[in-house]
């Protein structure tokens, strides 16, 4: 499947398991529009919108919080069979608009992610090159299908 990785299982041996490492949930990681990658580190943080409301004294009296969202940043190395293909792979993500993931064994990182600006290919002269892709998806299901869409034309 392009863009899909399956990474090695690791072992862990005591009386406490532990969240270890990118994992699947037992099918390869894919993201559409990456035809294949090395997973370097994926952040999710989930933020809002926060208003005070505030009486004549100027102490807070009310909070309106508003407009949820996770936010993400995904960082791999563009890889293929051949170096053209991993050049290709790094041309292709500044094409992207929205990343559909699936596969994460932690499910909040699924779904269709709006992609923000700050897309980054860093190129490096002793080591791999990387990829940064800045993305978001609303708490909301139907803002979030409405905000992943197909961009309005005309």
């Amino acid at each position: 499947m392009p863009g899909a990785i399956n990474p090695i299982q690791e072992t862990q041996i005591g009386a406490v398991a532990y969240l270890f490492g990118i994992t699947n949930n037992g099918t390869p990681i894919a993201m559409t529009g990456v035809a294949s990658m090395e997973l370097d580190s994926d952040d999710v943080n989930l933020t809002w919108k926060e208003k005070e409301n505030t009486d004549t004294t100027g102490n807070v009296q009310n909070l309106v919080q508003t407009n949820f969202k996770y936010e993400r940043t995904v960082k791999f190395m563009p890889s293929g069979a051949n170096r053209l293909t991993a050049a290709g792979v790094a041309d292709a993500v500044f094409t992207l608009q929205n990343l559909v993931v699936a596969n994460y064994k932690v499910n909040t990182f699924n779904g269709s992610w709006r992609i923000k600006p700050g897309t980054k290919v860093s190129l490096k002269m002793d080591d791999d090159a990387s990829i940064d892709i800045p993305c978001e998806k609303y708490v909301n299901a139907a803002q979030n299908t409405q905000l992943t869409s197909a961009p309005i034309n005309g």
